[in-house]
């Protein structure tokens, strides 16, 4: 069975923005509303009163369903009401200040999982959506939610939303193209603009203390006024002033666990947030350098360690710029350890044996490398190749095409990137075959979100370190979209997809030798690995299962809920190690 090693990010995340500024019951604008994210609890909201320092906490719980409000991105104040727009299933949660309560008012737009934005004004409060990209509004007074339908069919984000000085509702939308979307709510009508230069993603949008709306393209990073129905290139954007409170103070700035408040005589002052947290969703687990345990969780990025000798836990911090994300991979070199991220494939350098101290310069530790480039976004598998190069498998950006399989020289940080070797799919896992030349590797069919997803089945291929290239490509299982694992051990290949299909592979003789259909429906990503007596573990549906392909003996050893990602096996040690929910636990392997 497996032990639990507790929770090792006891934190909630706070999503962009994340707060509003609003009034208490006696109307007085003295609070500070917090949405926090904890992965095995409702979403959290934060009541911080100014004046008097007390922090309460809410939370929805007459809909019993937990994904249904998993966290909340949108955030909205209206006069003594908040609300909040949630994601997985899109529902619309209000507080109110004078009733001081909260409640779960349902899914806003039937079959839309995420509320991205919320805005204020007319009257009615706007929000946008994921995946079908709308727009609805709320009539504040009897709260009633009309669907004002999509902008443009095949953009499936409506990311943010403004209302514009003169009414209109202005919202970011992406992801295939950047594009511009204005409603009209006196006439209905919406209408498309397209961001000046061809690009995939969503632009960042932004509005002054008049009301004016600008975006900003991902790519180039050009500023665009939107005057009227165009879009109109400016240098800068106009004066932001800070959220202001009662008496003439701002709120100079808003974390997870503090905020910094100033007065009116530009005197500054840090308030303490306190709350309880079952903790951050984890995202990975790796065994480090020095025999650690080290792993990620996700929203915002937290890298934790633990110490399987004194039993101890410690969350370090964040190695890389990529505040909003998450570790996906790391690999141990000469040493050290390598940290690969979400968002933009970030790479970071830490030396376990000296102090925690993060940044950009020669001595930090952990030091910033850089990105990988050619619009990747997600690091999905990062390994040590035979000729001394550490070699990175990744997902594409948002509305993007083609993953790719990157070389980075540890000795001179250079990266080399071959995107399009498995035509629009994504590489995705990677396995070294020791004593050759070769890696192993698979794809997905995994694409940047809001990019048309590739039809053809996943794929097995060889990539030879000195000629740079395939050498050998193979679909290994009829059907399967997603390879979550592969393994080399003993001149086989073995591989893991992601509808629980187990197979093998002899890459000298060129053929399949076996695959077997193992009784789950959802493998984990990563979420197979083969102990020295060839006895395969796996997980997939919340169980770990053990498979003898000697006798063909499949069993299930341990199960637990939650778990979704995370796996790695310690074969010196005989354990395994995942990261169900919040949590980490272990296995004891008793092969």
């Amino acid at each position: 069975m497996f032990k639990d090693l507790g929770a090792p990010v006891k934190e909630g995340a706070l999503l962009n923005p994340g707060y509003t500024v609003g009034r208490d019951e006696n109307g007085q604008l003295n609070c500070i509303y917090i949405s926090l994210t904890q992965y095995e609890y409702s979403v959290l909201l934060l009541k911080y009163n100014v004046d008097t320092r007390e922090t309460t906490a809410y939370r929805a719980e007459n809909d019993p369903h937990l994904e249904a409000k998993q966290g909340a991105w949108g955030i909205a104040s209206v006069d003594k009401r908040v609300y909040l727009g949630t994601y997985y299933q899109g529902h619309l949660l209000r507080y109110d200040a004078e009733l001081d309560e909260m409640v779960d008012l349902g899914q806003a737009v039937p079959g839309e999982e995420y509320i991205w934005s919320l805005a204020h004004g007319n009257g009615k409060l706007y929000g946008g959506t994921y995946p079908g990209g709308k727009l609805f509004a709320v009539d504040l007074s009897t709260e009633k939610v009309s669907d004002l339908g999509a902008f443009e069919e095949g953009l499936v984000y409506c990311r943010q939303v403004k209302v514009r000085h003169d009414g209109k509702v202005i919202a970011s939308l992406g992801t295939k193209q950047v594009k511009v979307g204005i409603y009209d709510p006196i006439s209905g009508e919406k209408q498309v603009i397209p961001v000046p230069e061809t690009t995939t993603g969503f632009a960042a949008m932004t509005q002054d203390d008049n009301g004016n709306v600008y975006v900003t393209s991902p790519n180039s990073g050009a500023c665009y006024l939107v005057e009227g129905y165009d879009l109109v290139r400016v240098d800068q954007i106009g004066p932001i002033g800070r959220p202001r409170l009662s008496e003439g103070r701002t709120v100079v700035s808003v974390s997870n666990t503090q905020i910094i408040i100033e007065d009116e005589r530009g005197l500054q002052e840090v308030h303490e947030l306190t709350y309880e947290s079952g903790g951050l969703m984890l995202w990975m687990v790796h065994k480090g350098p020095d025999d650690k345990i080290y792993g990620s969780s996700a929203l915002p990025l937290r890298m934790f360690r633990y110490d399987p000798d004194t039993g101890e836990s410690a969350k370090l911090g964040n190695p890389t710029p990529s505040t909003g994300g998450e570790i996906y991979s790391m690999a141990n070199w000469n040493g050290k350890l390598y940290v690969a991220s979400y968002t933009g494939c970030y790479i970071s350098v830490y030396d376990p044996g000296r102090p925690w101290d993060p940044g950009k310069e020669a001595g930090n530790n952990p030091r910033e490398i850089g990105v990988i480039g050619e619009k990747q976004n997600r690091p999905i598998s990062m390994i040590p190749g035979e000729d001394g190069n550490l070699y990175i498998a990744s997902v594409p950006d948002y509305g993007e095409v083609s993953g790719a399989l990157t070389r980075f020289n540890p000795q001179t940080e250079q990266f080399t990137v071959w995107r399009g070797i498995v035509d629009e799919q994504s590489v995705y896992v990677l396995d070294s075959i020791p004593g050759t030349r070769y890696l192993c590797a698979a794809t997905t069919n995994e694409v940047g979100t809001g990019a048309v997803t590739p039809t053809r089945d996943a794929r097995l291929f060889l990539w030879d370190l000195d000629q740079e290239k395939k050498v050998q490509e193979i679909y290994p299982v009829e059907g399967a979209k997603k390879i979550v694992s592969i393994k080399h051990k003993d001149g086989l290949i073995y591989g893991l997809t992601g509808n629980g299909i187990l197979f093998a592979y002899d890459y000298v003789k060129e053929q399949m030798v076996w695959q077997k259909d193992l009784p789950i429906q959802h493998a984990i990503w990563p979420g197979m690995d083969i102990t020295d007596r060839n006895i395969i573990y796996g997980a997939g549906d919340n169980k770990l299962f053990r498979y003898d392909r000697q006798t063909d003996d499949y069993s299930v050893v341990a199960e637990t809920k939650g778990w979704v990602l995370g796996f790695h096996m310690d074969k010196e040690n005989r354990k395994i190690y995942c990261t169900p929910a919040a949590r980490l636990y272990c296995y004891d392997i008793e092969d």
